[in-house]
């Protein structure tokens, strides 16, 4: 499981931002929720629900800081909460 953002951090505020999933194993047909923490990574809320789409876009008008992103991942129609998430992933908006 792992997550990439384009354009790589940082970037300034307003800018375009996609997050990219890709994950390995399993059944090989997965879905995909994002996750954001804007306090350090301490707490995460979800962006967007269980998808079958890899990625998911992001302008970044919340303001500046560094923000942490990570997605969870399970097999398409499992009814688990999470099969595997990744690394967080810092983003640093100025």
């Amino acid at each position: 499981m792992s997550l990439t953002a384009n354009p790589a951090s940082p970037q300034l505020a307003n800018t375009a931002l996609t997050f990219i999933a890709t994950g390995s194993g399993g059944s090989g047909i997965y879905e995909f929720q994002f996750e954001a923490s804007v306090d350090g990574g301490a707490t995460f809320f979800v962006l967007r629900n269980y998808s079958t789409d890899s990625t998911w876009p992001w302008t970044s008008a919340v303001g500046t800081g560094t923000y942490q992103f990570r997605v969870n991942v399970r097999s398409a129609g499992s009814t688990s909460p999470v099969e595997a998430t990744s690394l967080a992933l810092p983003y640093v908006i100025n």
